[in-house]
């Protein structure tokens, strides 16, 4: 199953940005991104941008539909700053990648390791059971593939890899079509890096896992947490007629390392929890905050959550999209992204006039989340500006896959 997908949208009027910006004092962006990137093969039909990440003088970018081991056989781009620019540094293809793979789906880095996910490969077991790669920069700062991962009891259609996250000497890959606890249920698989080499260290799923919850549609890992996305999930309580369900509410799971082991400490819902909702959707998590997307709670939603003294996650503030009326942007919270003192959630919006995507940037200042910036894609087409979203420290790259291109911006 693909990633659900949303129609994306464009900049408002011109009039209507000025008016928000002398009420609630937000600056607008719809100009010239600080820079453009593009791949050195550029093709518009390769979604480069489905993904992206930095960490430190890195970037990555997945470009899923890439065709060089075959027909939708993905990549991913490694970029790398310079001082001024970011400059291609590297392309990445699987060793053995082969059509309809779609290496390059989900991507993440963290210091010398890139981990990719190629939800669609197929190995003995059947098709689309996924993989995981792992890459290393060596001493010639050139990107090694060390590893590629495929759990031993992973099976067709299961999707490991769909998610994926690292940090340190930890990795952790979602497989969210799994069948564990009924069909769907999920799962997700945490990797650990030890005497330089790379194994499973645990398998977690939902201590409420059921059919449909898609545990594992998104992944996030800080140290010592884990949270974990089910965005089909559905809140069960009590009414006069006996046994309810919120269907596909949503939740995630937080997870911590304890004694070399992950155990579940926190199952997390929305204050404000409904039907269909798929609060989960993208998650992302730092030392001290989690953002979680619900891109079907109306327009969309994100939730910020702070991490009190004992270790739990407590809700913080929900956000949604500033826009009104005619211009309400629709699937807020398709994408989210967190680091230190600042949130970016990337929405969508059906305007009949319009019809690309927007990025908006939060600030804590004083325990208090407010607007800082929002990024609007100049351009005139769909190009799915905002399909994806990275922060760190003061810039933040946003995927546009529909053109094939990713745009960096300082704030």
């Amino acid at each position: 199953m693909e990633k659900l997908k949303f129609s994306l949208v464009s900049k408002i009027s011109v009039f209507f940005v000025s008016l928000l910006v002398v009420i609630f004092g937000v600056s607008f962006v719809s100009a010239a991104s600080n820079q453009k990137l593009t791949a050195s093969d550029f093709n518009n039909a390769d979604r480069f941008g489905d993904v992206v990440e930095v960490s430190g003088s890195y970037a990555v970018v997945g470009s899923s539909l890439d065709d060089d081991k075959g027909t939708d056989s993905g990549s991913v781009y490694v970029y790398y700053w310079t001082g001024s620019v970011w400059k291609q540094h590297a392309k990445l293809t699987a060793n053995d990648g082969s059509q309809n793979d779609k290496f390059g789906y989900s991507v993440a880095i963290s210091g010398n390791t890139i981990v990719v996910g190629a939800p669609f490969d197929d190995n003995k077991a059947g098709v689309d059971t996924g993989a995981i790669y792992v890459f290393e920069k060596d001493s010639t700062n050139k990107w090694i593939q060390k590893n590629k991962f495929t759990p031993s009891d992973v099976l067709a259609y299961d999707n490991f890899g769909f998610s994926v996250d690292v940090d340190g000497n930890y990795i952790v890959a979602g497989a969210y079509l799994s069948d564990v606890n009924g069909n769907d249920s999920g799962s997700a698989y945490v990797y650990n890096k030890s005497l330089n080499n790379w194994s499973l260290q645990k398998k977690l799923t939902a201590s409420n896992a059921a059919w449909g919850d898609m545990f594992g549609q998104s992944v996030a890992i800080s140290g010592q947490s884990i949270v974990v996305g089910a965005p089909k999930a559905s809140k069960t309580y009590y009414d006069d007629w006996g046994l309810a369900k919120l269907v596909n509410s949503g939740a995630v799971y937080h997870f911590v390392l304890a004694n070399s082991n992950w155990s579940e400490k926190q199952v997390i819902l929305a204050s404000d929890v409904k039907a269909n909702d798929i609060f989960g959707y993208s998650v992302d998590v730092n030392a001290n905050t989690l953002v979680v997307g619900a891109p079907y709670d109306g327009n969309g939603s994100a939730y910020i959550f702070a991490k009190n003294r004992t270790g739990l996650f407590s809700e913080e503030k929900k956000i949604v999209s500033p826009m009104v009326g005619r211009y309400s942007y629709k699937g807020f919270g398709l994408d989210v992204s967190v680091s230190g003192d600042y949130v970016a959630v990337s929405s969508e919006n059906k305007s009949s006039v319009l019809n690309t995507g927007s990025v908006n940037i939060y600030k804590k200042v004083l325990n208090n989340w407010s607007l800082k910036k929002q990024l609007i894609s100049d351009s005139t087409s769909a190009d799915a500006f905002g399909y994806s979203v990275a922060l760190y420290n003061n810039y933040i790259l946003v995927g546009a896959p529909q053109s094939s291109a990713t745009y960096l911006y300082s704030f």
